[in-house]
């Protein structure tokens, strides 16, 4: 029995400096450390006819084809999803590997149907079909308990998903300035800042100052808005100034709003990583699924709206903050060395090889 990752090569020129980057990159360096890879080569291509759409939707299954030639009976294969190199006859293919009995298990980043379930009829019916090779994949590691719960209300067995608890997020060498940090320094809000995403930002309660770091951002700097521009997310955790990081989305102040707001209520935001790789304390909405991981962890705290947040900054003592600063360096570490995916592996490898024995012995 051989284990092999799918290694998607290539990423389109928008995702550079995505958070969708740094944790596909992540989970990638963390599989080549243990395993060997199949490579699929991404090419995008743009304003393509609906014939050659169709033609190339051919050629990239047959280049998956090809690559996962390499595994045979009794291997297992790790694979991302999301695709990045796509096609609508994947689920196909991935069932064809069972029939040579080879275990196929998916990491999740994301649902698309649910995160992006304002796009074109065309593309959700697209991201349908990809999903439904969720329900192919032997095993799945999902970004919780939350996740996993609607999952099995979609009729995927409990038995095939393993929950990651949080992203990891690599970073070399030691905490540069977490120690430093006090509770009185600005909160930092890092990532997509156009209004769809992050509107509640320009509705924002006054006297509480902000370090924005990321993309589109719609505004302009003022007495408690300072916009620190647009990094690349391995340079980040060096970079960010500030006593918390903010993970909401929406353009509310009063909760996570709309499909982002949806979303978070199932979700892992990859901001989460980022602050806790950088030992930064982390705030979240109450009725996120990873406010959770935020209160068992000690690492931050929880709010059901913006509004309340000047209200618990104050009432915050210099101990309390001390105590949130250390147990996010603590779970840092962790998510610094690629612990949670490696033990999802772990799991994951030990329920396909006793799926496996069980298997043999009823044959």
């Amino acid at each position: 029995m051989k284990i092999w990752y799918i290694s998607e090569s290539g990423h389109p020129e928008w995702m550079k400096k995505s958070a969708g980057v740094k944790a596909r990159d992540d989970a990638e360096e963390i599989f080549r450390r243990r395993f060997d890879a199949i490579n699929i080569k991404y090419r995008e291509r743009k304003n393509l006819s609906f014939i050659y759409k169709i033609l190339e939707h051919f050629r990239t299954a047959g280049e998956w084809r090809r690559g996962l030639d390499m595994a045979g009976a009794g291997d297992i294969v790790f694979i991302q999803y999301p695709f990045q190199v796509h096609s609508i006859f994947l689920p196909l293919l991935f069932m064809s590997l069972k029939l040579k009995k080879i275990k196929t298990i998916a990491l999740v980043h994301d649902i698309d149907s649910i995160r992006n379930g304002d796009q074109p009829l065309k593309i959700r019916a697209r991201y349908r079909l990809e999903e439904s090779s969720l329900r192919i994949f032997d095993f799945l590691i999902v970004h919780n308990d939350t996740m996993s719960s609607i999952m099995e209300n979609a009729g995927i067995s409990r038995k095939k998903l393993i929950p990651l608890g949080i992203f990891d997020y690599l970073v070399d060498g030691p905490y540069r300035t977490s120690r430093e940090r006090t509770k009185d320094m600005p909160i930092i809000i890092a990532g997509m800042l156009a209004r769809p995403k992050s509107g509640y930002i320009y509705d924002f309660p006054k006297a509480i100052g902000l370090n924005l770091y990321g993309i589109n951002y719609e505004g302009s700097d003022n007495k408690y808005i300072a916009y620190k521009g647009a990094y690349e997310p391995d340079e980040l955790p060096d970079i960010m100034e500030g006593s918390f990081g903010l993970v909401w989305d929406g353009e509310s102040i009063h909760k996570c709003s709309g499909l982002f707001g949806r979303y978070m209520r199932m979700n892992n935001p990859h901001k989460t990583s980022l602050y806790l790789a950088a030992g930064i304390p982390v705030i979240t909405w109450k009725k996120a699924a990873v406010s959770s991981y935020i209160e068992n962890e000690g690492c931050g705290f929880t709010v059901k709206s913006l509004s309340e947040l000047g209200k618990y900054l104050a009432a915050l003592t210099d101990d309390d903050y001390m105590k949130m600063k250390e147990n996010a360096i603590t779970a840092g570490e962790k998510i610094r060395s690629g612990y949670y995916l490696d033990t999802a592996i772990n799991e994951a490898v030990k329920r396909a090889r006793m799926n496996r024995r069980s298997l043999c012995e009823n044959s």
